[in-house]
């Protein structure tokens, strides 16, 4: 195997089973995309109230689908659910 590969393979994150698929009323949640000539930003926020930590992650894509541009960030010293919506926004 070529050491590119390897390192690819290294580098790729194996999802645990047990994260559940976000669902509303049992159906899987699914991305829909905007109206022809729109940008979607997608936002999304998680919090540890044992270690007051957060990380926040925003995704562009336009009505193809197609990935624009994205970020993600931690975030410490974060004391609330609240804080860490308006932080994430």
């Amino acid at each position: 195997m070529e050491e590119a590969e390897i390192w690819f393979k290294l580098q790729t994150v194996e999802l645990e089973a047990s994260i559940p698929t976000p669902q509303i009323a049992g159906q899987p949640l699914t991305w829909t995309k905007p109206a022809a000539g729109f940008v979607k930003c997608n936002v999304a926020c998680s919090w540890s109230e044992a270690s007051n930590t957060c990380g926040g992650a925003w995704l562009a894509r336009d009505s193809n689908g197609k990935a624009l541009c994205h970020s993600r960030r931690r975030f410490s010293g974060i004391s609330s659910l609240r804080q860490v919506e308006q932080i994430t926004l």
